[in-house]
């Protein structure tokens, strides 16, 4: 099972309600957009690659599924 480090853009939603249209400012929550996972490599898809958190005993919890138009990067990492 590889371990892999990837950089991905999440959605955001902005929680600070109504707002006019003219005075809605784009660009406020582009870097909060910025996500770092690193775990193992569980499955890649068509769409998708899946990375799990921890994995043993032929159990895993903790898996992100990240579509492919999200991803920025994808480095594998070392084992040890």
């Amino acid at each position: 099972m590889r371990k892999v480090k990837v950089h991905w853009m999440d959605t955001i939603q902005d929680a600070s309600g109504w707002v006019d249209l003219d005075e809605y400012d784009y660009t406020a929550h582009e870097e909060a957009m910025l996500m770092e996972t690193v775990g193992f490599l569980m499955n890649v898809t068509d769409k998708s690659i899946f990375v799990a958190q921890s994995v043993g005993n032929n159990q895993v919890t903790g898996v992100t599924c990240i579509p492919f138009g999200c991803i920025l990067s994808i480095r594998r990492m070392n084992n040890g």
